[in-house]
């Protein structure tokens, strides 16, 4: 590809967003999946996965601060924490700027991912060398079996869009599994879809969570790289009565170095849903 082609990301047939590559860096398949890396003058250095943006250098932190820190400001004292996916590094390096998190596993599917992050994005990659990061190659619907009962505090499942394909990371199996690892009190967070053109993903997915997890919350969060502007995230608590967005409070936000995205407001706004979608969410069980 030469500079100055555009390149989309379509959302069915008449909607979608595109940025103009300055210079492709990238493009290759792995095992798993097709990968784009490529640089823009407005968003930084940009990865594609399957026709699909996926993370940008100049937006990531949108995406990435909350689903790091709202989920880790629900926890007390020491956690371990596990992310499912994530392989760029940008999830991790967040994750480890808490003291408090004792030890975080990594599992990605692709190690291909992992190579291509050290080379192309490698400001998030330095978190590997944090002693308390571990770094899993594999299925992390598998990885799960591993881990001994009531081991996790906190599950950030960083997936590639899950409504996109039959996922494994949403099945009831997958559920059991994540609840079975979880202490009591410990909270899981997903990435599930955008609450316009992909709403219906929703009514599958509570279902299958509800019974694992005593609380639900999900969470509309804006996010200017996707093309709605906006995307939903499933906040779950096991053995627990809430999922306070007051955790996240301005003193919790000032001890997180270089945040860029989160106020106080701001994630108590995320916290409540449009009249719409309450209405539409409304007999979903554990809402």
């Amino acid at each position: 590809m030469e500079r100055g082609i555009y390149i989309t990301d379509r959302d069915g047939e008449s909607y979608g967003n595109f940025f103009r590559s300055e210079r492709i860096l990238y493009q290759g398949r792995s095992r798993y999946q097709d990968i784009l890396v490529f640089d823009t003058r407005e968003a930084g250095r940009v990865m594609m996965l399957d026709n699909i943006f996926n993370v940008s250098e100049s937006m990531e932190a949108f995406y990435h601060e909350p689903m790091a820190h709202i989920p880790l400001a629900m926890g007390e004292g020491d956690q371990e924490v596990l992310i499912i996916g994530g392989g760029d590094f940008a999830l991790a390096r967040q994750v480890l700027k808490h003291s408090f998190v004792t030890g975080l596993t990594l599992c990605e599917l692709d190690p291909e991912i992992l190579t291509i992050c050290r080379r192309w994005f490698p400001e998030w990659a330095a978190c590997e060398s944090d002693e308390r990061l571990r770094v899993r190659v594999g299925d992390g619907f598998d990885y799960l079996d591993e881990c001994p009962e009531a081991s996790l505090d906190a599950l950030l499942i960083d997936s590639t869009d899950p409504y996109l394909f039959e996922s494994p990371l949403i099945s009831e199996a997958f559920y059991a599994k994540s609840a079975r690892a979880l202490k009591p009190g410990g909270v899981m967070m997903q990435i599930i879809a955008d609450f316009l053109f992909y709403k219906k993903t929703w009514f599958e997915v509570i279902p299958l969570v509800a019974p694992y997890f005593s609380v639900l919350k999900p969470l509309a969060i804006p996010i200017p790289f996707y093309a709605t502007g906006s995307w939903g995230f499933l906040l779950a608590g096991k053995g627990r009565t809430d999922l306070d967005p007051e955790r996240v409070s301005a003193d919790y936000l000032r001890s997180i170095p270089g945040l860029k995205t989160l106020t106080p407001d701001g994630v108590k706004g995320w916290f409540s849903l449009p009249p719409y979608l309450r209405e539409e969410f409304g007999d979903l069980p554990g809402l």
